[in-house]
């Protein structure tokens, strides 16, 4: 889950569940946690516990874009921080 809030009235302004499937958590070596986001340009950078990259609106939450990093097939979780820089996303 990703959530935006106003910061000076704490009140939720969007929610983001990319939706991973449950069953997928005995593939993780750490537990299902996420080590945060980015923001860039706009948007809000996520990496899924399904392997995925998703880009999100920063205003609306809504995705911009959503990636595979290594193929639907593979066992892997994408748990490194996030960066995001003009040559990588």
């Amino acid at each position: 889950m990703v959530k935006a809030y106003d910061a000076k009235t704490g009140q939720l302004l969007w929610s983001y569940d990319p939706a991973v499937p449950r069953a997928l958590g005995v593939r993780g070596c750490c537990d299902v946690v996420s080590r945060g986001v980015a923001a860039w340009q706009g948007k809000i950078f996520v990496a899924t516990f399904d392997g995925r990259l998703v880009a999100l609106d920063a205003q609306k939450g809504t995705p911009v874009w959503s990636v595979h990093d290594r193929g639907r097939q593979q066992a892997f979780t994408l748990l490194r921080r996030h960066r995001a820089s003009s040559k990588a996303a």
